[in-house]
Formats: structure tokens, sequence, C-alpha cells
């Protein structure tokens, strides 16, 4: 996963127009030319966006069958019927009200 912060400060130099903004940026110094550096910024921030997008919780039944819970899609955690977040990633939960136990 790219570092949020070097990816925020990459872009706003770019985009900014800051002058020699390319001499620090991580993705110009691998000796990608102009446009493949923007373009592999702009992949970041996607990947960076799309991890901030809510989950499916998984529902899962106890061994015996007896109870049923909800874990995170994204890394199992256990997930609390009142849970808006994964409390082990982080990551936000879609909820409806069929996610109740």
């Amino acid at each position: 996963m790219p570092e949020r912060n070097r990816v925020i400060y990459e872009i706003e130099r770019c985009a900014y127009h800051v002058h020699n903004a390319c001499n620090d940026c991580s993705k110009y110094n691998k000796g990608m030319p102009l446009p493949d550096c923007m373009e592999e910024l702009m992949t970041d921030a996607l990947e960076l966006l799309k991890a901030q997008e809510a989950i499916e919780p998984i529902i899962r039944s106890d061994p015996k069958g007896n109870s049923r819970y909800l874990v995170c899609g994204s890394c199992e955690g256990l997930i609390n019927a009142d849970d808006n977040f994964c409390r082990k990633c982080g990551r936000a939960v879609k909820r409806d009200e069929t996610d109740s136990s």
C-alpha cells in the first residue's frame, strides 16, 4: 500500500506546478518520464481511495451453528453489532438491517 502522506505531497507539488517538484518525486526519480510518473501517482491515489471504501461484513456461525456473528470482509476481525468500523483493521463496515445477529 502506498504511503498516504507521500502520495498527497507528491500530487500537490505536481498539480500546483511547484518549481523542481520532480526532483524529490519518488516516481520521477525512478527514471519514469512524464506523464508516466503522474499516471503512477494517480494509481497510488486510487489504491488509497479504494482502501477507504466500506467493506461488506461476512456472517459466520459458531461451530455448532447456534449463534451468528459478523467478521470483517477484509481482515476477518470480529465486528460487534453496533460497530461501524472494524476494530482490527479500521475499515468502515457496510451496514443494513439484515446485519443484526
